[in-house]
């Protein structure tokens, strides 16, 4: 057997049983990236002789293959050492023996020992660099993605809320200006693409709805379209706040500014025209309205009707000793009505409702 077959036919295969950021297409990801590193190395070192040292030793392009195929296999044990793992794992395969010696399985074992990007120490040997810096696939949407997937994979019991802001926090730490990720190729191209990563992940509003994107594509949860008074008055303000937190524990609240205090300040500005036009694109990508009616609302009335005209469910909540609902709403079989005493009242029905299909 050829060692290119038993690569991509015994080892690549392995990561099938991984996490879905770390399958067989990462795998040959890091191996195509290692192996255009290597065939950009002697034009670099052409062009830079006074920084050659260090990056000018003779390369095995059979060894880096091997290293960038094997650097995630101790992922069978597990993340929290699986650098280490992959290095026991390439030490115990004696098939290797059949193409290299005991020293060059040393340094394939140390050049997986060395790619984890947390790691402190400068990789050992160029192979170590490279197949570090092709491990950081610094691509945004990749990373990103990566970033939530491992979120949900190993946090199951985390809500959408808590997943995003684990996220963020993540992409703060480790890719952000001062994060830990450290590049090692100088040729590469991954200097430039991080400088844009850290771009986004510094614009706080843009990497929220990036990440936010990414998660709801992936988690796929309910999209509620809360409804509430608005320039009917905002009395209720603070219950909606209390209501659209609750909800966004499991699901997306796509009109979550409703509960804002400082909503008047933000419609300032916008045209009328903007509003309806975002608010009922809102309605038709939601799979559900929650709406609180205590306060008397034109504008909810109106949201209620819209989606009901598009097969929308509609949950409609309000204090039975504050108001009493238009008979439109009532007298309609279509809208589900729940009257309440006290506020506490809300949230096991808020839980039934958002867990039927």
């Amino acid at each position: 057997m050829e060692l290119k077959e038993y690569v991509f036919n015994e080892i690549v295969p392995r990561y099938s049983g991984f996490d879905s950021a770390h399958r067989e297409d990462h795998a040959l990801t890091v191996i195509s990236q290692v192996m255009q590193l290597a065939d950009a190395r002697d034009a670099w070192l052409a062009d830079n002789p006074d920084k050659a040292e260090g990056y000018d030793s003779p390369l095995d392009r059979d060894m880096l293959l091997v290293a960038a195929a094997c650097h995630d296999l101790g992922l069978a044990n597990g993340r929290d050492r699986h650098h280490m793992d992959s290095g026991v794992i390439i030490r115990s395969d004696g098939r290797l023996r059949n193409w290299f010696s005991e020293d060059q399985i040393e340094t394939i074992a140390q050049a997986a020992e060395d790619h984890r990007a947390s790691g402190k120490s400068v990789p050992r040997s160029l192979y170590g660099m490279m197949v570090a810096e092709a491990d950081r696939v610094i691509d945004k949407e990749t990373i990103i993605y990566r970033t939530v997937l491992y979120g949900l994979n190993n946090y199951p019991e985390l809500g959408f809320d808590a997943q995003l802001s684990r996220a963020k926090a993540h992409l703060h730490e480790k890719y952000g200006r001062g994060g830990y990720l450290k590049l090692w190729i100088p040729w590469g191209d991954n200097a430039m693409r991080l400088a844009e990563l850290q771009e986004l992940i510094g614009d706080e509003s843009a990497l929220h709805k990036e990440v936010r994107r990414i998660l709801i594509r992936e988690l796929d949860p309910k999209r509620i379209y809360f409804a509430g008074s608005i320039r009917g008055g905002r009395v209720d303000a603070g219950l909606y706040a209390r209501l659209i937190a609750y909800m966004q524990r499991t699901a997306v609240v796509l009109t979550e500014h409703v509960g804002r205090p400082d909503l008047n300040l933000m419609e300032q500005g916008k045209r009328d025209a903007d509003i309806y036009s975002q608010d009922t694109s809102w309605l038709l990508e939601s799979d559900m309205v929650v709406a609180e009616c205590t306060c008397p609302s034109l504008g909810v009335g109106y949201e209620l009707a819209f989606a009901e005209a598009h097969g929308k469910p509609c949950h409609i909540f309000y204090d039975r000793s504050k108001t009493q609902l238009s008979a439109m709403l009532t007298g309609n079989p279509y809208f589900h009505i729940h009257p309440y005493e006290s506020e506490s009242d809300i949230y096991p029905l808020i839980d039934m409702i958002l867990k039927q299909d």
